[in-house]
């Protein structure tokens, strides 16, 4: 979370009570969440035009690559506390979420680009599927 809070500094914004109330919640939260949920959850220590300043400080959390946005469904879109080097796994079912550690896919999608002139900036991956107890209560049935 101090990392978050150099970063918040950094993108030219003072660390208000707020802006530390909602780092600090993202900071224990393992579960996808939507800018609504955190408008519904902290707008009111905002005060006057909450959703918005919510919505910026959640993109420059993406900016700086604290968060990643992920598809919960097929037209709505969640964002995880993302750790620079690990991927997500998604249960479907309960949206838990589990850190794929020290997945470097450079060296498997390098060679598919090979002639492109791409270089690979950063990468951002997740994985969907059901988690034990989601299989084992047939909640994927």
């Amino acid at each position: 979370m101090e990392y978050a809070r150099d970063q918040l500094r950094l993108g030219g914004l003072r660390l208000t009570a707020s802006r530390l109330a909602v780092l600090t919640w993202i900071s224990t939260c393992d579960l996808p969440f939507t800018a609504e949920d955190v408008v519904a959850i902290h707008g009111k220590t905002f005060g006057r035009g909450s959703r918005s300043t919510i919505y910026r400080l959640l993109h420059l959390l993406r900016s700086q690559r604290l968060l990643a946005r992920i598809s919960v469904e097929q037209t709505d879109h969640a964002y995880l506390r993302q750790i620079e080097g690990h991927h997500t796994a998604i249960c479907i079912g309960c949206r838990r979420s589990v850190l794929i550690g020290g997945c470097d896919l450079d060296a498997a999608i390098t060679p598919s680009l090979a002639g492109s002139g791409f270089a690979i900036q950063r990468q951002e991956l997740s994985v969907y599927g059901w988690c034990l107890t989601c299989r084992r209560t047939g909640v994927n049935a």
